[in-house]
């Protein structure tokens, strides 16, 4: 089972993100930082990688298995970008 949610801000700067390989859609900047919240919380969590659908990570703890999958794509300057997380198990 998937669990996707989205939000909306300027807290991540796609523009200083390293380049996706297989699109241009960002998504590493907001695993980076999921990323330290995760490992500070006891997770075992990988390094971002580029998708062609956007950015992904593998997380784990306990035995359980998880990919945490982030795009976004920044509409013009100086508005928020609407993200999209995913979680699947």
């Amino acid at each position: 089972m998937s669990h996707v949610f989205s939000f909306s801000t300027d807290a991540f700067d796609p523009a200083n993100e390293p380049a996706n390989e297989h699109n241009p859609i960002a998504g590493h900047a907001v695993l980076a930082w999921f990323r330290d919240k995760l490992k500070a919380d006891g997770y075992v969590v990988g390094t971002p990688s580029s998708e062609d659908w956007g950015w992904y990570i593998d997380v784990g703890r306990d035995g359980a298995a998880y990919m945490l999958g982030a795009s976004g794509e920044p509409p013009e300057q100086g508005a928020n970008v609407d993200w999209v997380v995913q979680l699947t198990r």
